[in-house]
């Protein structure tokens, strides 16, 4: 009996998952109403080798989670206009399930995120909206702040 590995079987190789977290702002004060646009001069991932922005501004922020880890801590930072001290900043701790599976010998492997989590945070609250990272989420996570 002769076990082989199929061919791919997802047109293309295309996957739907991506490595992509996506994160919007709210009001801690409002939490039922719009999303927050938001301005921060720095965002960038612990143990990253760059930024992942900055400065940038937006409503809707898609930040990459490590597929060589299960965590991903984020930091969000403001500095002063006058002197460049730092003003204001907040950390976000990620946890997630990578799995991986073989789409084809034509394919190569996909990895998935699963199970996100915010298992620790300096902003006022988080909420994870959808735990499966995709294309087609529309958000991932809502962090919560005080609007100034």
């Amino acid at each position: 009996m002769a076990l082989g590995l199929g061919q791919c079987t997802i047109e293309d190789c295309t996957s739907n998952y991506t490595n992509l977290a996506l994160i919007s702002f709210a009001d801690t004060a409002n939490r039922a109403t719009q999303i927050l646009e938001i301005t921060w001069d720095s965002v960038y991932a612990m143990d990253a080798d760059t930024g992942i922005y900055g400065p940038a501004i937006g409503e809707l922020w898609p930040i990459p989670l490590n597929p060589g880890s299960d965590t991903t801590v984020f930091i969000f930072q403001n500095y002063n206009d006058t002197d460049g001290s730092l003003e204001d900043s907040d950390t976000m701790w990620l946890r997630y399930q990578t799995v991986e599976r073989l789409l084809g010998l034509e394919c190569g492997v996909d990895i998935s995120f699963r199970k996100l989590e915010v298992y620790e945070t300096t902003f006022d609250s988080a909420y994870v909206s959808d735990s499966i990272v995709t294309f087609d989420t529309e958000e991932n996570i809502i962090l919560y702040l005080l609007k100034q």
